[in-house]
Order: C-alpha cells, then structure tokens, then sequence
C-alpha cells in the first residue's frame, strides 16, 4: 500500500526537487499522466525513484534486485490510502502506470551516470540494469509517450534553463561495477560448455514461465544473441542449432529466415519492432521470452 503525501509534503518536495536537473526533464512526461490517470504527481515518482535506486544501491545482489522491481512495485501501488486514512483499491492498468512512471524516472536517474553515445550503450556502467527494466517498461505505449515529452524538453532544459549540457550525476554511487560483470559473463559465452549449459537453464526458466519453446519463439533468443555477439551473424544459425542439439532441443532454423523479415530494421533488444502491417502483440512476446533467457545467459 502506498500512502500518499500531503501538501505540505509535496510543496517541500517540490522546492527540493526543482533545482534537479533530471527532475526538470521528467517533469511534464510525469505530469501529463499524472492528471490524466488521477495517478502520483512528480515529486512522489521522483521521491519514489530515489527510494528504488537506494534500494538498489544498497543490496547484495543487485541483478536480482532490479528483475524483481517491477513487480514489488505494482504490489506497492495496489492500494492508495489518503491523508484521510481512507483506502482506494486499484485495478492492474493503474497499477501499472504507477509503476511505469517511477521506473522511468529510475531509468533516467541510472542513464546520468555516464553520457555514453546510443551506438555505444552496452559500454554504459549501468546498462544491465537499464535493459532490465525496459524489458519490463519499455515497449508500453506509456513509456515511448513519456519519453518522447522528456526527449523534448531535455533540450529546453539544457538551453533554456540551466543554459549548459546536462551533468553526470551517479545515483548509485558507483560501488559496483556491473559493466566488468556483462563483459565477463559475454566471455564466458564464447565457450560452448558454458553457453550450452546457460542456454539449457533459459529453457528450463522459459518452461516453468509457460513459454512452448518452439522454433518461433527460440529465435527471439537467437537474434537477442546474436545481437550481442555471442554468434557472429544474424543470418547464420548452425552454430545455435547445434548448441540447442546439445541440450536435447531440435528445431528446423528455416522458420528463422521468416521470422527475421518480420522485424523492422534498425532497433535491437529491447526495442524489436515489426515492419508496417506487423503485429506487435507477437514482438511484445518475443520480448518478453529474449528478456528472461537474457536473465540466465549475462546476468
């Protein structure tokens, strides 16, 4: 249950928060669904935010932390209680937009650690945890709304209001590093003892997920490798075959040839998108089955 805060508490909030740089950028993409939906304005997103990245920062394990963050917050945002005690009960779509609207602003707050150009964001100290949490977020037609308003006025801000580029600001603090961890583990996947062996264990994820792991649905597994480099050509499937041969898995890669003519070029994991006429409830899909078996291969 989360209790909402009163005026006094939101005003104080908002005098802290206006002289944050990032808070500026989210602002209007928060506030528009905020009045939209009746939701949390954006000093509790922000406030909310913090609390996650503290949250994050201050675990053990923080690759388990960040895959299960969604979820704790839908629960946490199944209930509102005013500030007259009384209780609103909320249905899953709100609770949703709730949490989409916090892990956005955590998405932004993770990305200000290091300006890294797109081309380049596997070299972003955080990335693991970002793609995390898009694959979560960030194919809602919420989040690219959201985003495109923050796109804009990140500029506005720049030149308008604070009159320079944004600055690095870490709110993790750097005390990990899970950059050296994905390039370890993208290592170890160029053996195939360990990569069969990681490959066998995203099946037996996806089975118990409820995925039939057919030759459609393995080849979202295939491409959000290959993508990574893990196999070296998005049209060459021997080497995944035999890899899936040894775990006892058989499958017939011609299927694949018509599944990559499905998806518009450009964008890679998690933004897969179809061509014009495609239907993006299956890349949706698709998606969610690369997101889980990312979780047993690199992190």
């Amino acid at each position: 249950m989360y209790k909402r805060l009163t005026e006094d508490r939101k005003k104080q909030l908002r005098a802290e928060y206006e002289s944050v740089q990032e808070y500026l950028i989210a602002y209007n993409a928060i506030n528009v669904v905020s009045e939209q939906f009746d939701d949390l304005c954006p000093e509790e997103v922000w406030n909310e935010a913090l609390d996650v990245v503290d949250d994050i920062r201050r675990t053990q394990y923080r690759n388990w932390k960040v895959d299960k963050v969604y979820s704790e917050l839908k629960r946490r945002y199944s209930d509102f209680m005013d500030e007259c005690g009384n209780v609103i009960h909320r249905d899953k779509k709100a609770q949703e937009h709730s949490a989409t609207m916090v892990l956005f602003d955590v998405v932004l707050m993770l990305s200000m650690a290091q300006k890294v150009a797109p081309e380049k964001a596997e070299e972003h100290p955080y990335y693991p945890y970002m793609l995390t949490i898009l694959g979560d977020i960030g194919q809602t037609v919420l989040f690219q709304a959201m985003l495109s308003v923050a796109h804009r006025d990140e500029d506005e801000v720049e030149k308008k209001i604070v009159g320079h580029e944004l600055q690095e600001q870490d709110y993790l603090g750097g005390e990990q590093k899970p950059i050296e961890e994905k390039k370890s583990n993208h290592e170890a996947l160029q053996d195939a003892g360990i990569r069969q062996a990681r490959l066998k264990n995203a099946h037996k994820k996806l089975t118990e997920q409820g995925y039939q792991m057919g030759a459609s649905e393995w080849y979202y597994v295939f491409r959000m490798m290959a993508e990574r480099k893990v196999y070296e050509k998005l049209d060459s499937y021997a080497l995944f075959a035999a890899d899936l041969k040894a775990i006892d898995v058989t499958l017939n890669t011609k299927v694949f040839s018509r599944k990559k003519d499905q998806f518009k070029d450009g964008p890679e994991y998690p933004y897969w998108k179809t061509k014009t006429g495609g239907r993006q409830a299956t890349m949706e899909k698709g998606v969610a089955i690369a997101r889980i078996a990312y979780g047993e291969l690199f992190l």
